[in-house]
């Protein structure tokens, strides 16, 4: 699966800063949570690479000390520029397998305006088949829309979204 951490260098205009509250300086994308505009954000001061953006509830941020932990949030002004910025997130969708069911989720995707990153599928004979995707996402609301939709089309059984670790 593609992983979903980059590095965001320091920025002398604030306001092209999609994280409110870490303006000028350096922080990432947690891989291991995917955090995406919308959903509640915590930063972490790490020792090296400076703001570690998670989501609020992520495993890996409950024992970090409160010292190291920085309010922050999405910031909205960002959503005005002419190209929305997309973030990575990791999805599998376990479906009955049969011809054609791929061919119909990625249908869904483009219907949303969802961009593939990488997809793979894994069948075997008489299970359900298991379809990874990394998808480009622009916030909560195209997620969650995009999601219900798959969920329901008739031959799928569960989705889910995946973190790093998996």
């Amino acid at each position: 699966m593609a992983n979903c951490q980059f590095l965001i260098p320091p920025s002398s205009s604030p306001s092209k800063s999609p994280i409110a509250g870490v303006e000028g300086l350096l922080y990432h994308l947690s891989g291991c949570c995917c955090p995406i505009p919308g959903e509640s954000i915590i930063g972490v001061v790490t020792r090296t690479r400076g703001i570690s953006i998670h989501r609020q509830g992520c495993s890996n941020v409950e024992n970090v000390p409160g010292d190291r932990l920085v309010p922050v949030s999405w910031n909205s002004s960002d959503r005005s520029a002419s190209r929305p910025n997309t973030y990575a997130v990791n999805i599998q969708i376990e479906a009955l397998d049969r011809v054609g069911v791929l061919n119909d989720v990625l249908s869904h995707l483009k219907d949303n305006k969802v961009n593939v990153r990488s997809a793979q599928v894994k069948t075997y004979p008489g299970l359900p088949a298991l379809i990874d995707l990394c998808m480009d996402i622009e916030d909560k609301e195209q997620f969650e829309r995009t999601c219900m939709q798959i969920k329901k089309m008739s031959d799928i059984l569960n989705l889910r979204r995946l973190s790093e670790a998996e």
